[in-house]
């Protein structure tokens, strides 16, 4: 296993574009590295583990980096893949050695890089964790829970994958710190442009804001490699500055879209209109639905995806009436696209099937005993028969009435596809500014 060193980092907050609440949580690392003997009175707030998880590209390294570079110590790490599991005996050694490096140089920074290789649930969905790999996670585990702050030395995992991870990494006992980095929005992506040509004179007529907006559901990587890519045609073509034309061919060439003509490239735009309508959608049926679930926040930064909404976790409930607001919600997105476009979309095609599997189970659940006549086998079939006419009708219950709320609040609707295309992630009380308060 390769364990790389860097005894004096120089990267610092201030090279990190946005991530400004990421970097207010993780402050308190670089206070307590920074002057442990000051820092005794607070020391049980001070995490021994800190995880990072997000999408790749979006920071989460960097900002493990920044963390060694303002507090001025060194950062060790290794990258999941490194430590071996095969092996009981030479996976323990190597995390042993990783910690024992550290130590000697304590206060320290360890990393372990895309900790989902290591601390995976299954590799598949037949496949799980051999013993062995078993065992070294949770030598790792006890190496983190035996730490003695007073020696200062913090432990950092990233993962691209938190889905993946095992339950104990997740635990607050090893990782009692979790910070989820998502893809920058508009005006974090801006910022970002910015620090990457600082140093580039870009032409008087292209803005870091006009950049942001060519540039959704891209990484903070994505407009590091864009910008490369942009200044490496401006050298290449012997111009005194960038252009928007260089930006233009290096997102085509990113994307895989070189040589498009530029009406096809409009799709784009019209793309991210569709997105914001069929996340709005959703978002005003939360709003007004009596029992559906409370919304925090909801995003269309996704370049695989049309978005994704958050909601407050509540308790499960078999109401009723809850579960009928909650698929009614859920067919918000192809109600709004069917009242704005008069036509649907993958991403409402998704959400019919899961709406179809979700009427089944509710068919099952309260009405499965007016249904059960006999158990012969003609009518057990007409059985399932009505069943399945009875699913039809509940869902098209349930987008009918969907689509019956959003023309009644079209104007609202209108108003928050509207911000969600210019802010691309709108909070709780965002929303609340723009069409006012819940209505429960």
């Amino acid at each position: 296993m390769i364990i790389h060193k860097s005894f004096s980092v120089e990267v610092k907050f201030k090279d990190i574009g946005a991530l400004d609440q990421e970097k207010i949580k993780l402050q308190k690392l670089i206070d307590f590295l920074g002057n442990i003997s000051k820092q005794k009175e607070v020391i049980h707030q001070i995490s021994k583990g800190t995880l990072l998880t997000g999408p790749s590209g979006t920071g989460k390294t960097l900002l493990a980096e920044a963390i060694a570079g303002e507090s001025g110590v060194p950062l060790f790490w290794v990258h999941g893949t490194d430590i071996e599991c095969v092996s009981l005996e030479m996976g323990i050694v190597q995390i042993d050695e990783l910690f024992r490096q550290a130590d000697l140089m304590a206060p320290a920074i360890i990393l372990i890089k895309e900790i989902e290789m290591i601390g995976f649930t299954k590799r598949n969905d037949s496949e799980p964790r051999a013993s062995n790999e078993d065992n070294v996670l949770k030598h790792l585990l006890e190496k983190i829970e035996s730490l003695d702050l007073a020696t200062g030395i913090l432990v950092l995992a990233t993962s691209s994958k938190r889905e993946l991870l095992d339950e104990s990494l997740v635990q607050a006992t090893y990782f009692d710190t979790s910070i989820k980095i998502d893809r920058p929005n508009q005006k974090a992506r801006a910022d970002i442009f910015e620090i990457h040509l600082k140093n580039v004179e870009p032409s008087t007529s292209l803005s870091f804001v006009e950049l942001s907006k060519l540039t959704p559901g891209f990484t903070g990587a994505d407009i590091s490699e864009l910008c490369a890519s942009a200044l490496s045609r401006a050298v290449r073509l012997n111009q005194k500055e960038i252009s928007k034309e260089d930006f233009d061919m290096a997102i085509d060439q990113i994307l895989g879209v070189a040589q498009v003509p530029q009406d096809q490239k409009k799709m784009v735009v019209e793309k991210n209109h569709l997105k914001s309508v069929y996340i709005a959608g959703k978002i005003i049926l939360s709003w007004y639905l009596k029992y559906a679930d409370p919304l925090l926040e909801a995003t269309v930064v996704s370049i695989e995806s049309a978005g994704y909404i958050a909601y407050e976790p509540i308790a499960l409930s078999i109401n009723l009436d809850q579960k009928l607001d909650q698929l009614c919600t859920l067919l918000g997105g192809r109600a709004a696209e069917a009242t704005i476009f008069g036509q649907l979309s993958n991403y409402s095609a998704r959400d019919f099937d899961k709406a179809t599997e979700i009427a089944y189970s509710l068919i099952v659940l309260y009405a499965l005993d007016e249904l059960k006549n006999s158990d012969t086998d003609q009518e057990h079939e007409t059985t399932n028969e009505e069943i399945d006419a009875k699913v039809k009708d509940l869902t098209e219950q349930e987008y009918e009435r969907a689509k019956r709320l959003l023309l009644y609040y079209k104007n609202e609707l209108l108003t928050i596809a509207k911000a969600l295309e210019k802010e691309e992630r709108l909070g709780k009380s965002e929303i609340e500014k723009l069409i006012g308060p819940v209505i429960k």
